[in-house]
């Protein structure tokens, strides 16, 4: 059985180049966090001032507040609908009548989407 035996030349390269590569990720992760944050603190300042936003970072986290809060929304019509449809067909019962313009956006309230 042959055995391979490093020189001690070859531990210590080894171990230069794995520090190498540790302090080469730990730059460039270094360098990404930074981009990214000048990038939306140059958005932001473009906010201020009323324009839209340029790269697609601060786009991507828009689109994805938009869509929550669109989300929220609708979930939250939809309690309503709950909570008030009972009321309505209270009112129905009663012989109360909402006025037509009312009754339809009652009812698209009150439909399932």
């Amino acid at each position: 059985m042959i055995r391979w035996i490093r020189s001690d030349e070859q531990v210590v390269q080894s171990r230069y180049l794995n520090m190498l590569e540790n302090e080469l990720a730990y730059y460039r992760d270094k360098f990404e966090s930074e981009r990214s944050r000048g990038d939306r603190l140059s958005d932001g300042l473009l906010i201020r001032n009323g324009e839209l936003p340029v790269t697609d970072l601060v786009k991507g986290d828009q689109a994805k507040a938009v869509q929550d809060s669109k989300e929220e929304f609708d979930k939250r019509q939809k309690e309503l609908a709950e909570i008030y449809g009972e009321a309505m067909a209270e009112t129905e019962a009663d012989g109360l009548e909402l006025p037509e313009e009312l009754q339809e956006e009652a009812k698209k309230l009150t439909e399932p989407a």
